[in-house]
């Protein structure tokens, strides 16, 4: 889909989105064997790509493609740069190394973003903004009162990284920077979390955080999707819109993903499931071994494009 037709069918949707009743889509990516094809992905936290964008990214990485991967927070939810940086990131090094076949050996390329390079297959990269994410699911915040929902809706002005105060984000300055991103990666596609706001009945369209919503194979209430994953993929929208290069966009169902049947083949959830256990290992708030809670496993279980 083109970058036009996309604007074009967001003009669409936005016209009727009161209408919208959530439909499963799979099957999200259609892939090339081309070595230079460009797949960029951007996600709120270090394991979001992991749980809703694989198995495509596998299967970018399979097939050669150039792969890079934007963490727009440090997912720290309060906690140190202990966490975040020596267990999250390190995690999903892990997992991409794991994922490309190769030692978990990494290359820094850039210190702001932080962008490191896979040693043994270069075209595989991940990039780590390190703002910050808030305390709670639903959008709210730890001490220092900054996420991405508050500067994409104008509570605060600017937002920096935890490991550098000295950086500041404006709302149009974070855009400008992912799209420069963009600009240099020169992507074929780009991947995103659901930024269409888009609810299950009967919340409201909006953030999903504010959405709670009976999953019947849980027995329990919870997010339509956290309020992270749609500031982020709203970000990642301004930025595509700005990026000039033709190019297809894609978009991934979140937490709400688990309200429609599992759809990931027994092999890929197999190599998706070793995959995010490579990750889990390394943050101490998720079991190492599967089905690591009942979530986690309902999430595996599945991939659906966000429309």
């Amino acid at each position: 889909m083109s970058e036009n037709s996309m604007a074009l069918m967001l003009k669409i949707g936005g016209s009727v989105l009161a209408l919208t009743i959530l439909v499963g889509f799979s099957g999200c990516q259609t892939l090339t064997n081309s070595t230079g094809f460009g797949d960029l992905y951007v996600v709120a936290h270090e394991d979001d790509d992991l749980l809703f964008m694989n198995p495509d990214i596998q299967r970018s990485i399979t097939r050669g493609h150039r792969v890079k991967t934007v963490y727009l927070t440090a997912g720290d939810g309060c906690r140190s740069e202990q966490y975040w940086r020596a267990q999250r990131e390190a995690g999903v090094r892990a997992a991409y190394a794991q994922m490309a076949g190769v030692e978990d050996r990494w290359v820094d390329v850039a210190v702001r973003p932080k962008e490191v390079r896979l040693l043994q297959r270069p075209q595989v990269s991940l990039v780590f903004f390190r703002l910050p994410s808030p305390a709670k699911e639903d959008g709210t915040s730890c001490p220092h009162g900054t996420t991405l929902e508050k500067l994409w809706t104008g509570s605060i002005v600017e937002l920096s990284p935890l490991d550098d105060p000295r950086v500041n984000y404006t709302k149009h300055g974070l855009i400008d920077e992912l799209t420069k991103v963009l600009r240099i990666f020169r992507p074929d596609r780009v991947n995103v979390l659901d930024g269409t706001g888009r609810n299950p009945v009967p919340c409201r369209p909006g953030n999903p955080a504010v959405c709670r919503v009976y999953y019947p194979a849980t027995g329990r209430a919870y997010l339509s999707d956290h309020s992270d994953h749609y500031y982020s993929a709203l970000f990642a929208r301004e930025a595509h819109a700005a990026y000039q290069r033709p190019h297809q966009f894609q978009s991934y169902r979140g937490y709400n993903s688990a309200l429609e049947p599992p759809n990931v083949s027994d092999s890929a959830f197999l190599e998706k499931e070793r995959v995010f256990q490579t990750y889990a290992e390394h943050d101490d708030r998720i079991d190492d071994r599967p089905p690591f809670d009942d979530f986690y496993h309902l999430w595996l279980l599945r991939q659906y494009e966000a429309r």
